[in-house]
């Protein structure tokens, strides 16, 4: 079982240099693209002189293996209140990833807040069962390692499911650490949960129709409150699939109400064969 906290840690930071690993307890189909994405953030957050995230937004340029990365953080922007990083992610001469994030010290409200993004309703996440306990073939693939470090609670997965919708929404509680101790790794809960859920999402019209690879290229997040409850609802939505592209968005809120994040991906997509029969990709 990985540690989301642990296993995003980075190390170093003389001129911008830090160094961390990719662990395989993080493993989908390879590394999941947002644990890739959290230790990137890290790394912003280690070179940051502020403590909170506003924006994160990467490219994935090739498949990263298990093992040690080198990150170079770049500061492009600074001010008194925020601060514009580039993030650089190289296994060996390979380039894996670059993002940048916008982080931010404390500003005073100039206007009134306000919010239209509401969390849906929905029943507890202790009245659903866990992924895992749902009858095959509905559970996940042993594959998909990931699963073990994430309690998943799919609020509409609880009897039969079939081809529907292009969408997913469930409760998500990390293990065996629920909550993490700063703003940077908090925000990290909710790249992982979206880049999984949204490729959920795109995969709930295929069930039962074929095999679907579907790689993310990009990812973007605007992080708003921070999250304060060990479970945090994911919505997630896919609604274009065309010309080998599949759009992603998703919203997470905690479990107060509060919106966390919300944002986007674009994924590649390509068919490689039928399903088993009553297989869930």
């Amino acid at each position: 079982m990985g540690d989301l906290f642990e296993d995003t840690a980075v190390v170093g930071g003389e001129n911008g240099q830090y160094t961390s690993g990719i662990r395989d307890d993080w493993a989908g189909f390879g590394p999941l693209g947002g644990y890739l994405a959290a230790i990137a953030l890290r790394a912003a957050g280690a070179a940051s002189q502020f403590e909170r995230p506003a924006t994160f937004s990467c490219h994935y340029l090739s498949p990263a293996d298990f093992g040690p990365v080198q990150l170079s953080v770049r500061r492009v922007f600074g001010g008194k209140r925020t601060e514009s990083l580039h993030v650089t992610m190289t296994q060996g001469a390979r380039a894996i990833l670059e993002a940048t994030a916008w982080t931010l010290g404390e500003i005073a409200p100039g206007l009134d807040d306000h919010g239209t993004l509401a969390m849906p309703e929905s029943p507890p996440p202790e009245s659903l069962s866990n992924w895992e306990e749902l009858p095959a073939p509905m559970a996940p693939s042993p594959r998909v390692v990931l699963w073990r470090n994430i309690d998943l609670r799919l609020i509409d997965w609880q009897g039969w499911h079939a081809a529907g919708e292009p969408r997913i929404d469930g409760w998500y509680r990390f293990r065996p650490r629920a909550t993490m101790p700063d703003a940077f790794t908090e925000a990290a809960r909710s790249l992982v949960i979206m880049d999984a859920a949204m490729w959920l999402a795109a995969m709930n019209p295929h069930v039962r129709r074929a095999r679907i690879l579907a790689p993310t290229v990009e990812l973007t997040v605007r992080f708003y409150h921070p999250a304060r409850t060990e479970w945090l609802r994911c919505h997630a939505r896919s609604d274009i699939a065309l010309g080998g592209l599949i759009d992603g968005r998703a919203m997470v809120w905690s479990r107060d109400g509060a919106l966390v994040a919300h944002g986007g991906c674009q994924m590649l997509y390509r068919a490689h064969g039928p399903l088993p029969s009553g297989a869930v990709p």
